[in-house]
């Protein structure tokens, strides 16, 4: 059941940011799968790079195959995002900016949020490959074994 806050709008648009309003905005961003329909950044700052967001993170998904410097690049990228998603929250809610500005940086940090559970997906998924290898691996072990003890025994 929602409350009565939830239930109110975000900001009123009177151009004054209220204490009430940066609640509003960091409860909305905080509420569970918060990022749901919102786009990944074209373009992001990270530790002075710009980086081209959304065409890295398509390439990982699409790689039929990870290997482990793709996983470390999710984890590296994740953690850069983090960082900055981490930096718009504090700005929404100490920085002397509008109603206007809070709202644009709520809408970001939603799409960097989606890119973060894109590349924890990513990483979830090379680090199931490479489980899948280890297994494979002590298969094959086991079978080198069954052929070298059964040809000991011939």
């Amino acid at each position: 059941m929602s409350s009565k806050f939830e239930l109110l709008p975000l900001v009123d648009m009177d151009g004054i940011l209220t204490e009430d309003e940066r609640r509003r905005i960091i409860k909305r961003l905080h509420s569970m799968l918060s990022w749901v329909g919102s786009s990944i950044p074209e373009f992001e700052v990270i530790d002075g790079i710009t980086i081209d967001l959304r065409k890295a993170i398509t390439e990982l998904i699409l790689k039929p195959e990870l290997t482990k410097e793709d996983i470390v690049l999710a984890r590296n990228l994740a953690k850069g995002i983090g960082a900055r998603e981490h930096y718009l929250e504090e700005t929404i809610i100490h920085g002397d900016i509008t109603e206007e500005e809070a709202l644009a940086l709520l809408e970001e940090a939603r799409g960097l949020l989606r890119a973060i559970e894109e590349l924890e997906n990513i990483e979830d998924r090379g680090e199931a490959n490479q489980v899948k290898e280890t297994i494979l691996s002590k298969v094959d072990d086991e079978k080198r074994w069954k052929q070298f003890l059964n040809r000991i025994k011939e």
